[in-house]
């Protein structure tokens, strides 16, 4: 058996970890493309490593991937094995590839990703004696949902600017308790990214909220949704929401998704009232303390 740490994927890497995504969730009965993020794999910096293959006679077999969401300093990971393959140490032997790559860099919060459903999983992370940390909901747009009739344009929403990246940041930062140079550094990468669109919301001329679009082959996704604090509470979360959702309706978008912590009730209720379903769970296991 092989282990290949790729900087680069090749496409033909890339549709040999869809297929095997695909077989993995017709075994399992689960859905784990959604954190594939193939727009991410499509475009790795190649100054880095972050993904890790493994191969039994040139048969992929398993795989560990780390995405950078948010800010530099924070690695995100999901990994699968062959059903045929498990119990024998390949995940184990896959995040040790993974923990040489890690020291080498300036990380401080570092997330194993498991659907909450997922057996196997999940009897992976307790036996290598991870926590949870928190958990998350995907939520998908129904596509008889009622939600938008009748909406009331408060703001309007347009393409950020890289001038206005730094009050965006600002925004992101107070919403999501991050820091501000955290924010313009994945602003900056977000609004570059061929296959992502970063938009700011406008109300009496004034930037107060943000939300980012990614598109993939099937799935667009909703992320980094974010409203000044100062002007939360007037309607503007949910318009903000309503008009990007009714915009990619009209872009013949149908497979709308976003992620929600499940313990934040507020935003999970303003998803469900413009016409989220939750879908799936997944767990956020702690790999820095590990």
């Amino acid at each position: 058996m092989t282990i290949k740490k790729k900087n680069i994927l090749t496409s033909e890497d890339i549709q040999q970890i869809i297929d095997f995504t695909t077989y993995c969730e017709r075994n399992d009965g689960l859905e784990y493309k959604p954190s594939l993020y193939v727009d991410v794999l499509q475009t790795r910096n190649e100054a880095q490593v972050n993904d890790f293959l493994y191969y039994q006679d040139d048969k992929l077999v398993g795989f560990v991937s780390m995405y950078e969401f948010e800010r530099p300093t924070k690695l995100e990971l999901i990994g699968m094995v062959h059903p045929s393959f498990r119990r024998q140490k390949i995940c184990s032997n896959l995040l040790d590839a993974a923990f040489d790559e890690i020291k080498n860099r300036n990380i401080n919060d570092l997330l194993f990703i498991v659907n909450a459903t997922s057996t196997s999983g999940n009897a992976f992370a307790k036996s290598f004696g991870l926590q949870i940390l928190f958990s998350e909901y995907s939520m998908r747009f129904k596509r008889d949902s009622t939600s938008f009739i009748n909406i009331k344009n408060t703001i309007h929403l347009v393409p950020a600017t890289t001038e206005e990246l730094p009050n965006i940041a600002k925004i992101a930062s107070k919403a999501f308790n991050d820091s501000l140079q955290d924010n313009i550094t994945w602003l900056h990468k977000t609004i570059s990214a061929p296959n992502r669109q970063l938009y700011m919301a406008l109300f009496n001329q004034e930037v107060v909220g943000t939300i980012t679009v990614s598109h993939e082959e099937e799935v667009t996704s909703i992320s980094g949704f974010a409203v000044n604090p100062s002007y939360q509470g007037r309607g503007i979360g949910t318009n903000m929401l309503q008009t990007t959702v009714q915009r990619l309706l009209k872009e013949g978008k149908r497979n709308i998704t976003l992620e929600v912590e499940t313990k934040n009730e507020n935003a999970l209720q303003l998803y469900k009232h413009c016409g989220f379903e939750i879908t799936a769970s997944y767990h956020y296991y702690d790999l820095i303390n590990k």
